[in-house]
């Protein structure tokens, strides 16, 4: 019997639920202002402590968790932490969805949880919000009708930056015995965290992440904060040492310098208005955002044009795209490319 080539085995031994998917790919272009993945423009770290690398990290990442406790006002055994709420999402997937299992979010948001949904080979209901507006309505009623394992739930949205009302939210989890997973990623950039409601509803689950207001997206650090049962349920498939050192260290200075963080949010804040403003003025269809970046329509060649100019946006297809809020000088080059291309539409 012949032995089989590398590309036979490959197509033979990968399991049939991801034959289909597309590897996420990052694009890496070098010179040009950075302004698609939503990471904060300023630096915001602070010098850790290097020492005892030759040694694991805290499995339980008890420092830190005991930071994230006191900055949140939840009890410490109620929080996960990983790399990354991505991280937080997989572990979900793996303590509760069995294959055929159903998951329920909306069509329109964080491309990942479609995806882990196909690895798991739980089926994705999608309800739409081709419309930006999020129908809390239609979710809810999907949610009795179709009784899914989990609800997820990225608030604001991305990439639309919708904000779902916390009234909506806890008629959601009023309304069924799913677990209701509330990905808080872009929280700190309004106001509207279910936080203050997790003893409430036992099957509320949110997910937080340093990668956005708190500048450590190179760090990797997200948490999960719900019941202890669900903590404890969740403990079970996490890998040991799953952060390592250096990013507690980054994340437990992060929140020792808080007030460092929310005086740039503030910033972005007001460049987001200040940027929606001027696009608006330009003629642009721009969704109001809740969260760093902002949603908007435009031709299907503006990314390379914007790219020509020198600035890298998001784009989704169907003439719609994303925009970090950056520093001043990173979105005023942006509103400065998008004024170059009507001026060539112009001519």
């Amino acid at each position: 019997m012949p032995i089989p080539s590398r590309l036979d085995l490959e197509e033979t031994m990968i399991r049939e639920t991801i034959k289909e998917l597309i590897p996420y790919k990052v694009t890496q272009i070098e010179n040009v202002v950075r302004l698609d993945a939503n990471e904060n423009s300023n630096n915001l770290s602070f010098m850790i402590d290097a020492e005892d690398l030759n040694r694991y990290p805290d499995n339980d990442a008890s420092t830190l968790k005991k930071a994230i406790a006191s900055y949140l006002s939840v009890d410490q055994e109620e929080i996960i932490v990983g790399n990354g709420s991505s991280e937080m999402i997989e572990l979900l997937m793996k303590t509760y969805i069995e294959a055929g299992d159903n998951i329920l979010g909306f069509d329109i948001s964080f491309s990942m949880y479609k995806i882990f949904a196909k690895i798991y080979g739980a089926d994705y209901i999608s309800v739409s919000n081709d419309n930006y507006v999020m129908d809390m309505d239609d979710l809810i009623n999907q949610a009795i009708l179709k009784q899914p394992k989990l609800i997820l739930i990225c608030n604001p949205n991305n990439p639309t930056g919708y904000l779902i009302n916390k009234t909506d939210i806890e008629r959601l989890c009023k309304s069924t015995k799913s677990l209701v997973v509330v990905d808080e990623a872009y929280i700190e950039f309004c106001e509207g965290s279910m936080i203050n409601r997790l003893g409430d509803y036992d099957n509320l689950i949110i997910l937080r992440t340093f990668s956005k207001a708190w500048g450590l997206a190179g760090a990797r650090v997200g948490y999960l904060i719900a019941s202890q049962t669900i903590v404890n349920d969740i403990s079970k498939v996490k890998a040991p040492y799953n952060l390592n050192a250096l990013s507690q260290g980054a994340a437990i200075k992060a929140l020792e310098n808080s007030c460092e963080t929310f005086k740039n949010v503030d910033e972005i804040i007001n460049q987001r208005e200040y940027v929606y403003n001027q696009m608006c003025e330009m003629g642009y269809k721009v969704y109001k955002s809740a969260a760093n970046f902002l949603y908007f329509e435009e031709k299907e060649s503006l990314y390379d044009e914007l790219l020509s100019c020198g600035v890298l946006i998001r784009a989704f297809g169907n003439r719609k795209y994303r925009v970090t809020i950056g520093s001043k000088s990173d979105n005023e080059m942006f509103l400065e490319g998008l004024q170059s291309v009507q001026t060539r539409m112009v001519i």
